[in-house]
């Protein structure tokens, strides 16, 4: 009984797998090419072009077969319009001063250039460019381009390599830019047959270096959907001028000139903004219901505060309330729901300057570099005040990301990664993540829930508890243009909030929009859609994670329910898997992948053949003998599980799951049906301005935004009656809810003329009295440490507006040291033993462990110039601080804490003397006072190789009452 049990459960496990594997096979045609590359389909088509090298390819057939397009020899990079994704795209030229753009599917291509008395300055010069179409008139375009001028010496090859790398440069936000390149932007409103530069004047400065220059034009129209219709003859432009001296230093400074500009006439004449004038204007971003510009206070410090300006009507504008202090770039990163409502992430810098003269490659691999987001604010649906999303509030957490979707009005997903206050446990790296899922636009969150009975033995938590016990994803990577009825799938682990590591990452499935999910392989996957979510492509990363070595792919026909593999002859690292149809509509899929051999040596090493990228075309055009589904194959599906969403609810008619046909609506977009909601709830409804929601959820009167507001200036005796909810922009519901009217007292209130003159008071509460705090001492922002009574730290980057508490894992801490030479490093010493150490300003936290010694409490001394060398001093054979064995000992570490080592018994007092002397110099030269515990007289000895030996270590004094440095 027990055997037959087991068989027939063994049975329906692989049948899931090759479910019908005998009944449909997918046509797979393989094409192979010499490098790797991407492939872009244009929509509605079977169409497709890609760029191998300096060719450019093109396929009429879905990838099945290509041939090159004459006359193009000379490719760097291709891409379709996103504006005119059926017709038309463009191919950028090595050689420069060339793009070729086509608009009917690749079959003719035509030559844009510039005219080079538009960018010339009278000597030579060569630019590249990429081209913008106008969402709405096709035969409007813009040339961004990077111009660099050379000498007459230089060849055009050469300048040509020079513009790309500082156009790179200037992609990447480099410190410093070539001085000979500059931005320049030109319109054609002839579909490119002539160009126009666009001349944006610009006060030159009293500075006399100039750096560069950065230019940036939009349309005002940022889609065939924006509400700014009136506007779309409109072009908003900034130019830069950046002033100073080259350096590598972040916290250089320099001096900022903007011009913040639009012209209403395709270029011919430009004008200022009245409403901004006297600002200085640092970027912009057109959306499709309003216009965001951020100004910057201080010209001389680019890491200075910030605000945010918001335009409804695209001429007014109003000032954002952001509840901290906004320093650091988010550039192309805002985002824009249905509503209104604006996602922003702040960006905060962790790059630590490297020293060239550090010759310890450990200490080099303790620095970080470039960016993390370190909070994300969402606004109200005016635009004009922004909030944290609270559960991602924290300062152990390295990465924040939201992800929103086309097809599922109102759903985001949300996700973390926190990298704990471990050491390195070795290269199998652990990550802590955390995810949730959002059907209102985020008002509310709950955890990705598991529901899987069949493999809840599976899971190391009890799965039924998704508060303890849920999915979390590394991110949604390409999966979020996705055009399905609510099917998803997904890369994670499911866990109770511990650390996970890559290798424990599989791939999940959900069918009701991100809600419910279930485990679909125990390997991680890279996916594609058709039919709308009726035909599902998965491809391992790793072709041997099945246990088989051999590359294959798996394919569902029941929106996940089961899976057949196939096989593929070649052994390939899948680079990129697409649906050919971006609408969602079609059946046929390219898996691009890299040809590997595993044979000999490593496990991956790249084949020795000039073709080393193999193109499988996947088409499931046959499926269920070309049969289309009828009404009786669908069901009504809606959205967040029929709740209203912004007024309505939104359902589609899928296919039922185990319904024996596809949709097969070739080039159809997916439409929803959409149901007004009769009453308001109040999921249409948000805080007025002046009101914040406290922990209960209730919007209660914010004193800062009352004052900002000006509200309190219409006050009687002392109150005034507001209404403390309000309703959403772009709710469609009919019928409002009555909002009552709530006195708020304004006796606390300022209400000055200028609101630029209004001091505004943060109020946060401790569990004890604070015990001390001090600043880092950067220009980047205003962050301290602050260390309360119970030893608990807090950690601010707004000057103590918005605190948090540094995890410690419950261990108190009982000092905190700044380094004196690194500026953004700190030391937590921890009651236990535990060292937290911060290089980028209490950004991230990483945990070490000191020598199991006693804590004396004497300052740490650092290296000058070595930023993760430090000396530690711990007692050694203290049992107890009386006993006679009981001694000091001086230890070092070159590795930031990591690692330590006794460098000196009897060291209480020691400096990196070496470090901070010019002349005469020794850079390893030590000095160190000793304490001889019998008799208790001190004695000042050096050393230039860390006391390893006697030969290389001095007595200076015999007996010394002590010593300072004044280097």
């Amino acid at each position: 009984m027990l055997l037959s049990q087991w068989l027939l459960t063994t049975c329906i496990l692989i049948s899931s797998y090759v479910q019908a594997a005998d009944q449909f096979k997918p046509k797979v045609v393989r094409t192979e090419s010499r490098d790797w590359f991407a492939i872009y389909p244009f929509d509605d088509s079977t169409v497709l072009l890609k760029n191998e090298d300096t060719l450019l390819s093109i396929s009429d057939n879905n990838g099945e077969t290509w041939r090159a397009v004459e006359g193009i020899n000379d490719a760097m990079w291709c891409y379709v319009d996103k504006q005119y994704p059926k017709t038309r795209a463009f191919v950028s030229s090595k050689v420069g001063n060339k793009i070729y753009m086509t608009e009917d599917q690749g079959k003719t291509w035509t030559t844009v250039k510039i005219n080079a008395k538009e960018y010339s300055n009278g000597g030579k010069s060569e630019l590249n460019c990429d081209l913008v179409s106008h969402p709405t008139k096709p035969e409007i375009l813009l040339a961004e381009c990077y111009v660099c001028d050379y000498d007459q010496g230089q060849s055009s090859e050469n300048i040509t390599k020079r513009s790309i790398s500082s156009l790179l440069d200037n992609v990447l936000n480099s410190i410093t830019r070539d001085p000979t390149c500059r931005d320049e932007v030109f319109i054609s409103t002839n579909s490119g047959k002539d160009f126009t530069k666009l001349n944006i004047d610009l006060k030159e400065s009293e500075e006399s270096n100039l750096l560069f220059t950065e230019l940036d034009c939009e349309f005002a129209i940022a889609t065939k959907q924006s509400k700014n219709i009136d506007e779309d003859s409109t072009i908003y432009c900034i130019r830069k001028h950046f002033y100073g001296h080259e350096s590598n230093d972040e916290n250089e400074t320099r001096y900022l000139v903007s011009s913040f500009v639009k012209t209403s006439n395709w270029g011919k004449t430009f004008e200022e903004l009245p409403e901004l004038k006297g600002y200085l204007v640092n970027y912009f971003e057109a959306f499709d219901s309003q216009l965001l510009v951020i100004t910057q206070d201080d010209a001389y410090n680019r890491h200075s505060t910030q605000k945010v300006w918001i335009s409804k009507d695209f001429k007014t504008f109003k000032e954002a309330h952001i509840p901290t202090q906004l320093r650091f770039m988010i550039n192309g990163l805002i985002s824009e729901d249905s509503v209104g409502r604006l996602t922003m992430p702040i960006l905060r810098s962790i790059h630590d300057k490297k020293d060239s003269s550090d010759k310890n490659e450990d200490n080099k691999k303790m620095h970080h570099t470039g960016n993390i987001v370190s909070d994300i604010l969402i606004s109200d649906s005016r635009g004009t005040k922004f909030t944290f999303v609270e559960w991602m509030n924290s300062d152990d957490i390295f990465s924040r990301e939201i992800s929103s979707f086309k097809s599922l009005k109102g759903t985001l997903f949300g996700y973390t990664q926190e990298y704990p206050n471990y050491g390195n446990e070795g290269s199998d790296f652990k990550v802590r993540l955390k995810s949730k899922v959002s059907v209102d636009n985020g008002n509310t969150w709950s955890n990705l829930k598991i529901v899987d009975p069949e493999n809840k033995s599976k899971y190391s938590c009890n799965i039924d508890i998704p508060e303890s016990c849920s999915l979390n994803i590394m991110s949604m990577f390409g999966n979020t243009k996705f055009m399905t009825a609510g099917i998803m799938m997904v890369n994670g682990a499911v866990s109770d909030g511990g650390r996970s590591s890559w290798s424990e990452l599989n791939t999940f499935i959900s069918r009701d929009g991100g809600l419910t999910w279930k485990l679909a392989f125990e390997f991680q996957t890279i996916t594609a859609f058709g039919d709308y979510g009726n035909v599902i492509v998965a491809v391992p990363y790793d072709p041997e994670s099945d246990d088989d070595s051999q590359s294959e792919f798996y394919y569902s026909l029941d929106q996940g329910t089961t899976w057949t593999e196939y096989q593929l002859e070649k052994t390939i690292l899948p680079m990129q898997l697409i649906s050919t149809t971006p609408d969602g509509s079609g059946l046929t899929f390219i898996l691009n992948g890299l040809n590997m051999d595993s044979s000999g040596g490593s496990r991956w090493r790249w084949n020795d053949k000039k073709e080393t990228n193999f193109v499988y075309s996947l088409d499931f055009s046959d499926a269920f003998e070309g049969k289309a589904c009828v009404d009786s194959d669908l069901e009504k599906w809606y959205i967040a599980g029929g709740n209203c969403i912004n007024g309505a609810k939104y359902s589609f008619d899928r296919r039922k799951a185990d319904s024996k046909c596809l949709m097969r609506k070739l080039y159809e977009d997916l439409a929803y049906t959409e149901e007004i909601c009769e009453k308001c709830s109040d999921d249409d409804y948000e805080c007025s301005y002046e009101f914040v929601k406290d922990s209960s959820g209730k919007c209660v009167a914010d004193f800062e935004l009352l004052s900002l507001s000006g509200s309190c200036a219409k006050a009687k005796n002392g109150k005034i009656s507001l209404k403390p909810k309000q309703r959403i922009v772009n709710t469609l519901c009919k019928v409002d809810m009555k909002i009552e009217d709530v006195l708020v007292p304004c006796t606390e209130v300022d209400s000055p003329e200028n609101p630029d003159n209004i001091i505004t008071v943060s109020e946060n509460k401790f569990d004890s009295a604070l015990l001390t705090y001090k600043y880092f001492d950067t220009a980047s922002d205003e962050s301290l440490l602050m260390m309360t009574l119970d030893n608990e730290v807090y950690v601010s980057h707004d000057g103590g507006k918005n605190i948090k508490k540094v995890n410690t894992n419950r261990e108190k801490i009982v000092e905190i040291v700044f380094n004196p030479f690194y500026s953004k490093d700190a030391y937590l010493f921890g009651r236990d033993g535990g060292l937290y150490i911060t290089h980028d300003r209490g950004q991230t936290f990483t945990k070490s462990q000191l020598p199991e010694t006693r804590q004396l409490g004497l300052k740490l001394e650092f290296h000058a110039t070595k930023q993760n060398t430090f000396i530690y001093y711990g007692g050694k054979d203290c049992d107890s601080m009386f006993s006679e064995k009981c001694h000091a000992v001086a230890y070092i570490t070159t590795d930031g804490g990591e690692t330590f080592s006794e460098m000196l018994n009897n060291g209480i007092h020691c400096k990196f003397s070496g470090s901070t002397f010019k002349d005469p110099y020794n850079e390893d030269q030590i000095i160190c006072q000793i304490l001889d515990s019998s008799n208790g007289k001190k004695k000042l000895v050096s050393s230039t190789n860390f006391f390893k030996s006697d030969s290389q270590t001095e007595t200076l004094f015999e007996e010394v009452i002590g010593f300072m440095s004044t280097g």
